[in-house]
This record gives C-alpha cells, sequence and structure tokens, in this order.
C-alpha cells in the first residue's frame, strides 16, 4: 500500500534546476499529496524558510507532513509545529555532532513530533560503531538506536520512552 508521497521540496544546497523552478515543481507535487489525501515527506535543505512559505500556501493545516532531516533553527520547528498540527520532524544523525543546531531543536519541538532518520547511507551518527569492515564510515538504518540515544540524552528522558514514541508518531503519521 502506498502511504505517503515521494520526498519532496527545495534544496538550495545544490539550488539543481534554480530556485524559481524547484519551486514550480514543489507546488505542483503538494497538490497531487493533497488530492491523494497522503501524508507529504519534505525536504527543505537550506530553503527552510522558503519551504514554510509553500506550505502555508499550499497545504491546509492539518496535512500529514514528514519533514525529512529536519535542519532548521528551533524557532522555525516551533512556527512550523505551530501552523501544521500534523508535521513531524526527521532527526537524523546530525543531532550526534557537537555542537549541532539540531540540540536545541530537539529540546524544543513536541515530544509527539519526532521521528527517528538515518538517512542512510548519508549523515552517519557520530558513534564508534562499525556496521560495515570495509568501509567504516558507512551509515544503516541499524544506526537508528545511536539517534535514538542521542534524543533521550538531550531531553533528560529514557531511551525506551524515546523509541516508544518515535513508533506512536510513525503510526500517527503513516498509519503503518
Amino acid at each position: 500500500a502506498v502511504v505517503s508521497t515521494q520526498s519532496t521540496g527545495m534544496d538550495f544546497h545544490r539550488n539543481e534546476g534554480g530556485r524559481k523552478k524547484q519551486r514550480e515543481v514543489f507546488v505542483e507535487q503538494l497538490k497531487m499529496a493533497v488530492k491523494a489525501e497522503k501524508p507529504v515527506v519534505i525536504h527543505g535543505r537550506g530553503a527552510d524558510k522558503e519551504v514554510f512559505e509553500v506550505l502555508k500556501e499550499m497545504l491546509p493545516a492539518e496535512h500529514k507532513i514528514h519533514y525529512h532531516s529536519y535542519s532548521g533553527t528551533a524557532s522555525l520547528a516551533l512556527e512550523l509545529a505551530e501552523n501544521f498540527a500534523n508535521l513531524y520532524f526527521g532527526i537524523s544523525g546530525l543531532v550526534t555532532y557537537t555542537p549541532s543546531d539540531l540540540t536545541s531543536v530537539v529540546k524544543e519541538i513536541p515530544f509527539d513530533r519526532i521521528l527517528i532518520e538515518t538517512d542512510s547511507p548519508y549523515l552517519r551518527p557520530s558513534c564508534n560503531w562499525n556496521v560495515d569492515r570495509k568501509d567504516p564510515r558507512t551509515n544503516s538504518p541499524g544506526m537508528g538506536i545511536v539517534i535514538a540515544d542521542a534524543i533521550a540524552k538531550l531531553r533528560e528522558i529514557s531511551l525506551d520512552d524515546v523509541l516508544m514514541q518515535a513508533r506512536e508518531n510513525v503510526t500517527e503519521i503513516y498509519g503503518i
């Protein structure tokens, strides 16, 4: 079963296709997500403010949104959460690096809006775990526990609490 749209959004880090074209394509894909009544997975690398503006313009406030590998500010995250009751923040391995802007994000966003992401094979957590003897830099879905542990430490709660809440959040957004 199809549980969401593909990842869509804007990426100003690479800026492929130019900002105007990225916005046009993003708008069309959001229209399809609304019509299909499916959660939308957002990619907003280097374009968080612009993505937020388009989301406000195009999506109903109750639409389910997964903000993939969120790396924006805590203040923008709170504004996103306030505007979209069903927006969830994907927290990646970047949270394990210090200093990390994600530290304040993880501490301040609503706990019931956190998703754990590895973004494998990218954004490997900072840890000594080696999941691939041939390439110790490799990331994998198995690294999710390292991210969950970092979230638990930042929020000063148990790892079990993080894992249970993340599972509930996945069920809430995707129905799985």
